[in-house]
């Protein structure tokens, strides 16, 4: 401005627009501040504005493509007179002098490089380039998750931070991440004379104990005050969960839950680290594990949150058991944690490369568990799962798992716990009924009929049971894996067959005269059933615990428990009282009455 008048205001009026072009050794991203210079009665150099850019490499097959050109914004202030400096520009001179400025100008002398720098009138109109406000953000960490909370509360807690600042609750927006504890304050107009940057660097000012009071509500963390770019365009070679600066603060661009879950899982990387978040509803452990479809042999990171303190480290799996998950594998940073109402988030920073890789260019194999203590521990059989996941693209997909342990549980606890229940009822207490079914006693068909039924479930299910634990790559009837569960399984499985083969060569009965190895054979086969069948149960609720069921499970178990040692005192009853009716009469041919079984004197008595 050389027309002597104290503002610089007409003279920005009058510049409609101006093309800058500048070339980089190479493509990368960051921010150029723009000032203005006011020469005349009061030359000095005020802050025009700041402005993201992204740099783009130009194609060597067409070297006259030009990256994407963006309008300058307004200024971040309006100054009614230019600040003073210690010299104004001398005639002809090009470069910027030497100067003091006002606050939030450069203290150095910038030196203009006509080879990196031009300055030429634009093409575009007046219209296309008219100034547009840059919005400004800081990011608050609370103590709360107020993602569900009401448009009365988002309200008032907008009305407390415009009173604070000085502005008018239209100038920003304040957006609560869902499931997170982050508040993500956008200032996207001027209030009361305080551009986006200024209320965001006034805000950023403030200390978390101020805030705490002055929102009513508690404030842990403040951010820095920064352009706010929104999503990166993947024009530009980025994907949509880049952000260059992975702070403590930084926000998650991309997040994923795996279907019918309430696990989620958020991130945003860079080029070379990703920041992640594992939340779950979980008093306990959430963990993440990379690159494979399976737990044994993966590298996982796994992280609770005790007495406010972050404990995340990564680990290598080497089996089920707690003693097989060791630490080990990449480095970890900024653990940070929270613990509230029940769900659990934990964040931490690791490498995208090192002991497992994870891709920002395709799906990456992912499974994901929580359990219940804030310590490594056996999760639930419902707290896991595995899912692919383009860590560039946000997107992701749940991978449906066949489900060998509901299937072995059903066809064992079918087998051994139903079935061959069944075939020993019917053979302790249907022999009275004299009816035959292809020409064999009705208490022996069903035997027979109930034993081979439940021994095809037991096989199938002991076959489901040993595909679940090789599909993990685990050590088959092992502590890492089975423990007493699977162990107890394999016994019981062996003497089940056993006790099968031996009913097929029993030896021959003869009612008038019972040897000895028959009746060896009789009490060593009724005790063995019965064996088995009470192992069974008590396995059944081994196995139920192994796999953290829910409570329910082990109810029904009791329930079937119950019913069948009712129906044992039921039929006894039954059995004993015929016993005691048929047993005891006067017979000619017999000098005293028979005595019933010893089983039934009690009853007879």
């Amino acid at each position: 401005d050389s027309g002597g008048d104290s503002t610089c205001q007409n003279t920005y009026a009058r510049v409609t627009s101006t093309a800058f072009t500048w070339v980089a050794p190479s493509a990368g991203s960051g921010t150029v501040t723009f000032y203005s210079i006011c020469g005349g009665q009061n030359p000095g150099v005020y802050l025009a504005s700041p402005l993201a850019v992204s740099e783009a490499a130009i194609p060597t097959s067409n070297p006259s493509v030009a990256p994407t050109s963006s309008p300058i914004t307004t200024p971040t202030s309006s100054p009614t007179e230019c600040p003073i400096t210690s010299s104004p520009l001398a005639a002809g001179q090009t470069a910027m002098p030497t100067m003091t400025p006002s606050t939030g100008a450069p203290s150095a002398t910038p030196t203009a490089s006509p080879a990196a720098v031009t300055s030429s009138p634009a093409t575009a109109s007046p219209a296309t380039n008219a100034p547009s406000v840059q919005p400004w953000s800081v990011t608050l960490v609370l103590g709360i998750d107020y993602s569900q909370a009401t448009a009365a509360f988002k309200s008032d807690f907008m009305t407390r931070m415009a009173a604070d600042l000085g502005i008018a609750t239209s100038a920003f927006d304040v957006t609560f991440s869902p499931g997170s504890v982050i508040a993500l304050v956008t200032f996207t107009t001027a209030s009361n004379g305080a551009s986006p940057s200024q209320a965001a660097s006034t805000l950023s000012g403030r200390s978390a104990s101020h805030l705490s009071t002055a929102l009513q509500t508690t404030v842990s963390s403040v951010s820095s005050a920064s352009v706010f770019t929104g999503t990166p365009s993947p024009s530009s070679g980025q994907t949509a969960c880049y952000l260059a600066a992975l702070t403590g603060s930084a926000l998650y661009k991309c997040s994923y839950s795996p279907d019918g879950t309430d696990f989620e899982i958020s991130w945003s990387h860079n080029e070379t680290h990703i920041k992640l978040r594992l939340q779950a509803d979980t008093d306990g452990w959430v963990g993440l594990g990379y690159g494979t479809s399976q737990m044994v042999t993966s590298y996982a990171s796994i992280g609770w949150c005790s007495s406010g303190v972050a404990d995340v480290e990564e680990y290598h799996m080497t089996g089920k058991s707690t003693g097989s998950v060791n630490q080990g594998g990449n480095e970890l940073s900024y653990r940070a944690c929270t613990e509230i109402n029940g769900r659990t988030t934990v964040d931490f920073v690791r490498a995208l490369a090192g002991t497992t890789t994870i891709s920002t260019s395709g799906d990456t194999d992912c499974i994901w568990a929580h359990g219940s203590t804030d310590s490594l521990s056996q999760h639930a059989s419902s707290g896991r799962g595995v899912v692919k996941i383009n860590f560039g693209t946000g997107t992701g997909s749940t991978v449906e798992e066949v489900d060998y342990i509901l299937a072995h549980s059903v066809c064992m606890w079918l087998g051994m716990c139903f079935f061959f229940v069944i075939g020993i009822s019917s053979a302790r207490y249907l022999k009275a009924d004299e009816t035959q079914i292809m020409s064999k006693p009705k208490w022996l068909f069903l035997h027979i009929v109930a034993q081979c039924m439940g021994a095809f479930f037991m096989i199938v299910g002991f076959g489901l049971g040993y595909a679940s634990v090789a599909k993990d790559n685990d050590e088959h009837f092992s502590d890492n894996t089975s423990k007493s569960h699977g162990r107890l399984g394999l016994a019981l499985f062996i003497v089940s067959l056993i006790q099968i083969v031996g009913g097929m060569l029993r030896p021959h009965k003869d009612p008038d005269n019972m040897t000895t190895m028959r009746k060896i054979w009789q009490f060593g086969h009724k005790f063995t059933g019965v064996t088995i069948v009470l192992l069974a149960l008590i396995n059944v609720l081994l196995g139920l615990k192994l796999a953290d069921s829910d409570k329910t499970w082990f109810y029904l178990q009791y329930v079937w428990i119950a019913l069948w040692l009712l129906g044992e005192i039921f039929f006894l009853v039954v059995s004993c009282k015929k016993e005691v009716e048929t047993a005891s009469f006067d017979s000619p041919d017999l000098p005293v009455s028979l005595p019933p079984k010893p089983m039934c004197m009690l009853y007879g008595s």
